[in-house]
């Protein structure tokens, strides 16, 4: 099941495929002559130590300003969601087992966070600037 991320609830989808996908050592550089012309893109984890679909996510939205659905799948755990997210996954396709309500709980762990990622407010680390800044 999919499940698309909409103002901090996830909504389920129907299931469409992607325009696009990416497996852990693709190169994100290879979508980017099309990339105005995709709506989604599918970023495949293949397990729990695969980190390289945070960093593909981050370059697609920062870099290359990719606007489309990034869509995290394969081994998708509930822990995984609020970080997915700040990475710029907005759809989610959860591995066996999860659920939408526990992905949901997870997405709620934090209400701050030190790093920055998107979307959501600065991070602490940037308002604790801003603080001390304007004290002075």
């Amino acid at each position: 099941m999919r499940y698309v991320l909409k103002q901090r609830e996830l909504v389920a989808a129907p299931d469409e495929p992607a325009d696009a996908r990416l497996r852990p050592g693709d190169a994100v550089e290879t979508l980017v002559p099309q990339l105005a012309a995709l709506k989604s893109i599918a970023i495949q984890f293949t397990g729990p130590s695969e980190g390289r679909g945070y960093t593909q996510a981050r370059v697609l939205r920062e870099r290359y300003g990719f606007t489309g659905e990034l869509r995290a799948v394969g081994h998708v755990k509930r822990d995984q969601v609020l970080f997915l997210a700040r990475c710029g996954f907005d759809a989610f396709e959860l591995g066996e087992g999860e659920t939408a309500a526990g992905a949901l709980d997870s997405l709620n762990l934090f209400t701050s966070a030190y790093a920055p990622g998107s979307p959501g407010a600065p991070p602490l680390r940037e308002r604790f600037a801003r603080t001390r800044s304007s004290r002075r």
